[in-house]
């Protein structure tokens, strides 16, 4: 979700109210779901160099289209990644930003999967099947590495996806590594609506600190500083929300769509893999 103007926030507002009364409820939680999943329109075409396109098929989600990177010199104990993207971006936005290249050079094996309705991937994004969808690739990765560690790696929309499947299937995450998280996405739609109406029209919820609870397993969280976004401060508040201490790191000067070209962000992530091998 972007910022927005006073202007435009009354402006959104009264258009919601007019749909609403117009349309109904079916039609205003079709739209706010459009808002909240903004698939970009770029086709998904194929893998980079050294990586695998996966269909990854579930009776209880919608078949998933997934990039898996397998590196070769990988040990009995080296983690296994699995990745999601921001809200905005799909695989192949990550390849033409040079995102999965980076997590090449970690010299790890990871597993970046598209949502519902993107790219390649069948369904509708909605909270329920993009959690589900997210456990069918994590038992996916489960299947296929049964004795190594796996680290779930979630940014913005990912982060909140990638918590909700962690708290689901505890026994099966060795890590965790959020990115720009939430404390729940009412909280973040609250910071650029009014509160009344988003209490009123928002149909997901992805109650971050909730899902925190359960959570057992070492866990990094790293936040931008000037984050207009997502507020570092709901960052902060969700570090406190997990059983056991986590290691917060805030970015000085670095904002939300930026944060992967934050060399401190690959350092620490390179670090915390290396901790849980």
């Amino acid at each position: 979700m972007k910022t927005t103007s006073p202007i435009r926030w009354l402006l959104f507002s009264s258009i919601l109210i007019i749909i609403t009364v117009l349309w109904g409820n079916t039609m205003l939680s079709s739209l706010i779901r459009k808002m909240i999943y903004p698939a970009p329109f770029i086709s998904v075409t194929t893998p980079p160099p050294g990586m695998q396109e996966v269909f990854i098929t579930s009776e209880s989600a919608p078949t998933t289209c997934a990039w898996l990177y397998e590196y070769t010199s990988a040990g009995e104990n080296s983690p296994v990644v699995l990745l999601f993207h921001g809200n905005g971006e799909n695989l192949e936005t990550m390849k033409l930003s040079g995102t999965l290249d980076q997590f090449q050079s970690l010299n790890i094996s990871f597993l970046a999967a598209d949502y519902p309705g993107y790219g390649k991937s069948e369904g509708s994004a909605a909270e329920e099947t993009n959690i589900r969808a997210a456990e069918a690739a994590l038992e996916w990765l489960n299947s296929r590495y049964p004795s190594r560690p796996i680290v779930i790696l979630g940014w913005s929309l990912g982060a909140g996806v990638g918590l909700q499947a962690a708290a689901k299937n505890t026994e099966r995450v060795s890590g965790l590594i959020l990115l720009s998280p939430w404390s729940s996405l009412a909280d973040v739609a609250a910071v650029h609506y009014p509160a009344w109406l988003v209490e009123k029209v928002l149909p997901e919820s992805y109650n971050s600190l909730r899902a925190a609870a359960q959570i057992n397993c070492p866990t990094l969280i790293l936040h931008g500083e000037v984050d207009r976004i997502i507020p570092v401060q709901q960052g902060k508040v969700l570090a406190k929300a997990f059983p056991q201490p986590v290691k917060l790191i805030t970015l000085p000067g670095v904002g939300h769509n930026d944060i992967f070209s934050e060399p401190t962000v690959w350092h620490e992530i390179r670090a915390f893999l290396k901790k849980i091998e």
